[in-house]
């Protein structure tokens, strides 16, 4: 009796906005300008320009400036042209092989994920970071973009899909309007279930969810982590009753073949990350085994029910297109992760 009503009638109040990056002359530019970065040539140089790739040996440094004794070493490169801090930029800028800089790793990254891939160090050891580090060139590599010409055309489309750089163009643009509609969607879809939730305000029992997170807990909280992490798993809690309302009101349901489908789906874009196409015979094997893992079993199930549960609801609200720059969808996006 403690479980709260779900009305799935949201009424003309459920309005909600999905953000579409506009395919403008400067997104379909940066979109060419890639395609010619991609299919460019690398070359080795002796002298540094400003946009070149140093590749090198990072040694952590002592106050004295001296190698710091068990202190950090990686072997890891440096890309110039992305640098934002201009002076360190000048400094390496004509760098040449066996020279040395000594550098502010904060500096020559970007952001701790970045900084923690560079040094191969933890998440942890990046926020306690501080002082120079020594970093010896030991290559340079430039990037020569590729002509925007036929052989490019044909490298990207296929041969003589496209004969002029205007038809290029044009499909470059209906590249990304596919693609941005993607991104769009998937966007939207995970920040629609935030959204509907604060819409619709459900009301918990939170007295007695407090009471039984505390007696379900292996390890007791204090009051201050549990008022901290409440609100989140109150959120979950209501997602998961919304979920099961659609559900019975749709009597929706998973079947065995869409498991194996969506396994698939899975474990295919797992491989393929990593240059690793799975099909036939052998993928089926893996989704099968995958689908003999009851947790994994379970996770592939939820995947199909939040991707069902969302495609029944969008009908149910009002939902509009507002197009936006890239930089603004950056940040729409950034929210939801």
């Amino acid at each position: 009796g403690l479980a709260p009503e779900i009305n799935l009638n949201f009424g003309r109040s459920a309005k909600f906005t999905r953000h579409v990056i506009k395919v403008d002359k400067k997104a379909i530019e940066a979109a060419v300008t890639d395609h010619t970065r991609r299919h460019g040539s690398i070359s080795e140089q002796e002298v540094a320009s400003d946009t070149d790739l140093l590749i090198g040996h990072f040694t952590q440094l002592n106050d004295a400036g001296e190698p710091l004794e068990g202190g950090i070493e990686s072997d890891s490169n440096i890309a110039l042209e992305h640098l934002d801090d201009k002076k360190t930029r000048k400094a390496l800028t004509g760098a040449k092989v066996g020279d040395t800089f000594d550098v502010d790793p904060h500096k020559v990254s970007h952001g701790h994920d970045d900084l923690g891939k560079m040094l191969g160090i933890t998440h942890e050891q990046v926020h306690d970071l501080k002082g120079q580090f020594r970093f010896e060139v030991k290559e340079i590599k430039r990037l020569t973009p590729a002509e925007n010409d036929q052989s490019l055309w044909d490298k990207v489309l296929g041969k003589d899909v496209v004969s002029t750089e205007k038809d290029f163009r044009e499909k470059v643009a209906e590249e990304l309007t596919n693609q941005f509609d993607r991104d769009a969607e998937h966007i939207f879809r995970r920040r629609f279930v935030v959204d509907l939730i604060e819409h619709m305000k459900i009301q918990m029992p939170d007295a007695f969810l407090k009471r039984w997170i505390q007696m379900n807990n292996e390890n007791p909280l204090t009051e201050e982590q549990l008022e901290k992490e409440y609100p989140s798993y109150a959120d979950s809690m209501r997602w998961q009753l919304l979920q099961q309302a659609v559900m019975k009101d749709a009597d929706m349901r998973v079947t065995g073949e869409e498991l194996e489908e969506e396994a698939k789906k899975v474990i295919g874009a797992q491989y393929a990350q990593y240059g690793m196409p799975l099909e036939g015979e052998m993928l089926d094997n893996f989704a099968k085994n995958a689908l003999a893992n009851d947790d994994e079993r379970r996770r592939i199930a939820d995947i199909i029910i939040e991707r069902k549960v969302v495609d029944n609801l969008k009908p149910r609200v009002t939902i509009k297109d507002k197009s936006v720059s890239f930089e603004d969808f950056a940040k729409v996006a950034a929210e939801v992760r």
